[in-house]
């Protein structure tokens, strides 16, 4: 598969999620066309696009509402003040950055899950 053609595919799949057509160009402004990104960037820009989709999916129903940067950060800022009642007391623990995206994303999930 090209590039274009897996760009092309994940923005296809972001927009399914979204329940509207997406383009490149709100993702990487600039850039009309997969093409257009330089080459240095190409697997930077596919990695983040398929994890925005991952992201999409894990958030179910909510992926439509939750698209813009204002949007995310009130859903963080959520899984954030779920995270501080959880673990209250514990807050002074050592945690890893995967272990802490991991206890973040499984808030948002719950979040998506109760949204339904």
């Amino acid at each position: 598969m090209s590039y274009r053609d897996e760009v092309n595919a994940v923005l296809a799949r972001i927009g399914r999620r979204r329940g509207r057509e997406v383009t490149l160009q709100e993702y990487e402004p600039g850039c009309r066309d997969a093409e257009d990104v330089p080459e240095r960037q190409r697997d930077a820009l596919l990695r983040a696009l398929q994890r925005e989709d991952a992201a999409l999916a894990l958030m179910l129903g909510m992926a439509a509402e939750s698209v813009t940067l204002a949007d995310k950060m009130v859903l963080y800022e959520r899984a954030l003040a779920m995270i501080r009642e959880e673990y209250g007391l514990q807050m002074g623990r050592l945690v890893t950055f995967a272990r802490f995206k991991a206890m973040i994303a499984k808030e948002i999930e719950k979040i998506a899950k109760a949204g339904r």
